[in-house]
């Protein structure tokens, strides 16, 4: 691979990232949903979805970087974990629906 197919892949994922992160803030408003911790629920939830579809693996770092958060830890690579097969099929507004109901 190139680096410029790197890149050009690169910038997808976040761009993929980037929308389902965007999609779980309209969620959010859209429902006035103003539990904090149903709302970092949800926003883990939209990144493990990505993950997913993206074939990739979730790590504390990805989300770290995502999120754009630093930490003072070195580099972190410990598995955040990956939906559930019961999910995989699922658009992303419905395992939003899926999370507030449970969550209730």
């Amino acid at each position: 691979m190139t680096s410029k197919q790197y890149l050009r892949s690169l910038s997808r994922r976040v761009e993929f990232y980037f929308k389902a992160k965007e999609t779980c803030i309209h969620y959010i408003k859209k429902n006035d949903i103003a539990d904090v911790d149903l709302q970092t629920n949800l926003i883990i939830m939209s990144a493990v979805w990505a993950a997913f579809k993206l074939k990739t693996v979730l790590t504390e770092d990805t989300l770290l970087t995502l999120f754009g958060l630093n930490s003072d830890s070195p580099q972190v690579y410990k598995e955040i974990g990956s939906l559930d097969t019961a999910y995989q099929d699922l658009t992303l507004i419905e395992l939003f629906d899926m999370t507030v109901e449970a969550f209730s």
